[in-house]
């Protein structure tokens, strides 16, 4: 995950900070809305001219935070992203011992909208030690805790808790601020494993005895800084192979799985990676709106149409269609990492394609039903028209 590109190039960003680092910056102030993204989002926007110099901060921002962040944090910092998290993650879970693996996951309570920004705030210590150059300090500061007015509160005023969202400091800030609780988790358990993305901490443990002395620690750690955990988020499971948990894990809090889900996926306790459910509806969401435009954009009526009447050219270009599904070519994110290189446990991926089949033969004729089919949608679909995923067994129709 990488933020939006910047406004200036390199040399504009040079002259703009050097200019900033002789005189202090007055800001007009901001301008706040809110709007309906996945939730109710209160978004900042400067003027055109305070614009620029954001520009120009976040530059130096994420210059030195990136220098200076943990390896444990996985986002928005160049060359890393989810996937090498997740990487990481299962590479640890096949070097534990060949026992139960602790997990600790827990999400930061409004991260950036509840960082203190009053004057004694922690954000500013941690920012005096990245800027020792006073000026673009204080021009960095004036840019965190702007004055805002918006309808509700036309007159200008200052927040104490709160980054403006919207603006391309925000990212960086995330990222710094949550630095001192990196450390500590990575000083205090070098043997196990820690990871952050975002505002998404998670926590794994071959020794339940570490693993309940982090999950004691950590509150305090995050009070230190203003911040708290979401309750219903919170999740402490035990991984194995059986995915049980014993009484005495379950009166610690333990909840038994064989696996846990963690940015979209679902890391399994011998470190093989398959779909989280929600990506995995989200996957067949998508997949089964293709199908339909496939069908529909030959003059064929969904699930009013049996396979054997569909025209060669409709039924090449469907099963053209499921084939681009397995290396990920369909998909609308032409950035997006392939299934076949994120998925690497066998048994998701038969499961995936009886489901993709399944949605065909439902969309097609109204059956999800496979192998009843017979002589009619399965057996044209395999040997009529000649596709067959890879890897997918048939077997036959009693």
């Amino acid at each position: 995950m990488s933020p939006k590109r910047s406004l200036l190039n390199p040399e504009e960003t040079s002259g703009l900070l050097a200019l900033l680092g002789r005189e202090a910056h007055g800001y007009e102030a901001f301008q706040e809305r809110t709007v309906l993204l996945e939730k109710p989002r209160i978004l900042t926007r400067p003027s055109l001219r305070d614009r620029f110099v954001v520009e120009a901060l976040a530059g130096a921002l994420r210059i030195r935070v990136e220098r200076n962040a943990s390896p444990r944090v996985f986002s928005y910092i160049t060359g890393r992203g989810p996937h090498r998290a997740i990487r990481q993650l299962c590479r640890k879970l096949r070097s534990f011992p060949r026992g139960p693996v602790h997990v600790i996951r827990r999400d930061v309570r409004d991260y950036t909208d509840s960082i203190p920004v009053h004057e004694n705030a922690p954000l500013w210590h941690q920012l005096r030690e990245l800027f020792p150059e006073a000026l673009l300090y204080s021009n960095l500061k004036g840019a965190l805790r702007p004055e805002v007015i918006s309808r509700e509160h036309p007159h200008p005023h200052s927040n104490r808790a709160g980054i403006p969202m919207g603006l391309t400091l925000t990212p960086w800030i995330a990222v710094l601020y949550l630095g001192p609780v990196d450390r500590w988790a990575e000083i205090e358990f070098p043997e196990d494993l820690y990871l952050r993305f975002g505002d998404d901490l998670l926590f794994a443990s071959s020794s339940c005895e570490r693993t309940l002395r982090f999950r004691e620690e950590l509150p305090q750690r995050l009070s230190g800084l203003g911040l708290e955990s979401k309750k219903k988020k919170e999740l402490d499971l035990v991984i194995r192979s059986n995915g049980r948990a014993l009484r005495e894990e379950q009166a610690l809090g333990f909840k038994g799985s064989p696996a846990v889900e963690y940015l979209g996926r679902r890391i399994l306790w011998s470190g093989h990676i398959a779909l989280a459910g929600e990506k995995r509806s989200l996957l067949l969401r998508e997949a089964r709106s293709r199908i339909r435009n496939v069908i529909t954009s030959f003059g064929h009526t969904p699930e009013k149409t049996p396979l054997p009447e569909l025209s060669r050219p409709c039924a090449e270009a469907l099963f053209g269609a499921l084939d681009d599904l397995w290396d990920g070519s369909w998909r609308s994110d032409p950035k997006a990492s392939t299934l076949a290189r994120e998925i690497n446990h066998p048994g998701e991926w038969r499961s995936l394609r009886i489901d993709l089949l399944r949605e065909t033969l439902r969309i097609l004729s109204g059956n999800t039903s496979l192998f009843p089919l017979r002589k009619t949608g399965w057996k044209t679909l395999i040997h009529e028209w000649g596709w067959r995923p890879k890897g997918l067994r048939v077997r036959k129709a009693p």
